[in-house]
């Protein structure tokens, strides 16, 4: 996993990430927590056609098996006499025998080369979105995957933000590959604020008050609460109608209104005025929600999926992109000393 942060500014655009990469196999714990093996109907196991159990579809689960570090995730896409767009990067950290961000790379030279000059971010985020996609589903064999499995297929995600000829002001789009989506991330107002993917949890508490685990079980609960209500209400109404000497027409059937939504979370959100924020402010925010999600890995279960070293990009219009604090190569082992 990873995390991937975007910051809009009246004046600049600050791109963030992390540098882990993680190996991912997909399996099935059918043992653990009484989960068990597929059943039929009736309850019985099911078997192939050797006898062996099987485990159903549903209960797959992704999980890490190792991480390396010093992983680029963050590249230029476009750049044109102080114009620039770039990316970064969540999901699957390869296609076609290459990173990602040396696919970003080559379609930036390759247009550079062809003389292609982008008028747009939005053109910038869809010509890449359409080459991504076409080498993302001959990765993963999109057209030879039974559709009902397709959302186990590897996700694959960008933020492309930056500044073209014909853009008014900053843009920042979030790419979606298995959803076949390019959105523009602040498309009103003053087109200012924070957006992220990845593995966000622990930034989603500090900017929302609450991450979308918490919400989906919050609401699961409620749903599941008013069904329950509905119920008892229904049967106390009966039994009372019954007990009144009412007689029930038979086949009566009774609707309610759809379950209604949990309390709103908008008033959790953290109060921050992005638009007014300085370049300074900006980086060092950025800086603090990748630090968040990645130092918070340490003490979570399993293997640290987000940490390494931070990256920070800047995007201001007429000065290109550029990257803070890059570090050089190095060579410290420099051998072992057998003349003493």
């Amino acid at each position: 996993m990873t995390i991937n942060i975007a910051i809009a500014t009246r004046d600049v655009i600050i791109l963030g990430c992390d540098s882990l990469s993680s190996v991912v196999e997909t399996a099935a714990f059918p043992l653990r927590n009484g989960i068990g093996f597929a059943r039929d109907a009736d309850g019985n196991e099911l078997l192939d056609s050797e006898g062996r159990r099987l485990v159903p579809v549903e209960d797959l689960r992704s999980v890490v098996t190792n991480v390396y570090g010093g992983v680029n995730k963050m590249f230029p896409l476009f750049e044109h006499q102080g114009f620039a767009v770039a990316a970064v990067t969540a999901g699957k950290a390869t296609l076609s025998g290459l990173t990602i961000a040396e696919i970003g790379k080559r379609f930036c030279e390759h247009n550079g080369t062809a003389g292609t000059i982008f008028e747009s971010t939005e053109q910038v985020a869809q010509s890449f979105y359409a080459h991504v996609r076409s080498a993302w589903e001959t990765e993963v064999d999109f057209q030879g995957t039974d559709p009902s499995l397709r959302n186990l297929l590897p996700p694959l995600q960008f933020i492309v933000a930056g500044n073209c000829s014909h853009d008014a002001y900053g843009r920042v789009f979030k790419i979606d590959i298995p959803a076949e989506a390019v959105t523009d991330v602040f498309p009103v107002g003053d087109h200012c604020g924070a957006t992220w993917a990845g593995q966000a949890d622990f930034v989603e508490r500090i900017l929302l008050g609450v991450d979308h685990g918490v919400k989906n079980s919050v609401q699961s609960q409620f749903e599941q609460s008013v069904q329950e209500a509905r119920n008892k209400a229904l049967v106390t109404m009966v039994e009372s109608l019954t007990a009144s000497g009412v007689q029930i027409p038979e086949g009566l059937a009774v609707d309610f209104m759809d379950t209604p939504r949990a309390p709103l979370w908008d008033g959790a959100q953290t109060d921050v005025q992005f638009q007014d924020l300085s370049t300074q402010y900006a980086i060092d925010f950025v800086e603090l929600l990748v630090n968040t999600q990645s130092g918070m890995q340490r003490f979570g279960r399993g293997i640290p999926t987000v940490g390494g070293r931070t990256h920070i990009g800047v995007l201001r219009r007429g000065e290109g992109f550029k990257m803070l604090n890059e570090p050089e190569l190095t060579h410290n082992h420099t051998g072992y000393a057998h003349d003493l």
